[in-house]
């Protein structure tokens, strides 16, 4: 794995981390790292006329004067049947003001829309990204996925299937490039059924 995905998992893990903790006023805590304001553009819909559900974002572009920022595309949770984008605007304003432009989605709810549904939702999303990369300011070579819980579930599986040859991926998921990185908190997992060692 190169330094630059490295460094770029940890950022955005840390950042999404400290938006999650009880927040202090501690002008020492954020030094290290530019601070920008950012433009919000609500209710951007990245589902085509045809979807089962019109799907829409709420996009975060940092202020300044570069023409493409790294972008996160943001999960929600809500054990994959609730819940909603607002969970997630705190975090996604963070991601903002340090450099990255967020991008915070709707997906489809069990029971009614049954798997794959909302993983076919993240990946139409991430294509969406790429599509309207110039107009949103978003660098399409370094876009990472952030979750939390099921959101976390639905980040990491679009990771894993992401351009490759899975049936998961053939209908809606990359046809080149996945997630630059992962972020995936409170992870709904099982791996228990690995053999050891392997």
């Amino acid at each position: 794995m190169s330094h630059s995905i490295v460094f770029f998992s940890a950022l955005v893990a840390a950042l999404a981390l400290a938006g999650c903790a009880r927040h202090h006023n501690d002008p020492e805590r954020d030094v290290a790292l530019p601070h920008y304001g950012h433009e919000r553009l609500v209710e951007q819909r990245f589902s085509p006329p045809d979807w089962p559900q019109a799907l829409y974002a709420d996009v975060y572009v940092p202020d300044g004067e570069r023409s493409a920022w790294p972008a996160v595309l943001v999960v929600h949770g809500g054990g994959w049947e609730g819940r909603s984008r607002d969970d997630m605007t705190r975090i996604a304003r963070r991601l903002a003001d340090r450099g990255f432009v967020a991008v915070n989605i709707d997906y489809r709810f069990a029971p009614e829309h049954r798997f794959p549904s909302q993983l076919h939702d993240v990946q139409l999303a991430l294509g969406w990204m790429r599509d309207e990369a110039e107009r949103l300011r978003i660098d399409p070579d370094r876009i990472a996925g952030l979750g939390f819980s099921s959101g976390a579930h639905l980040v990491a599986l679009a990771g894993l299937v992401g351009s490759t040859d899975s049936p998961l991926n053939a209908e809606y998921g990359p046809a080149e490039e996945g997630f630059f990185a992962v972020v995936a908190g409170g992870i709904p997992s099982d791996f228990g059924f690995f053999p050891a060692g392997g």
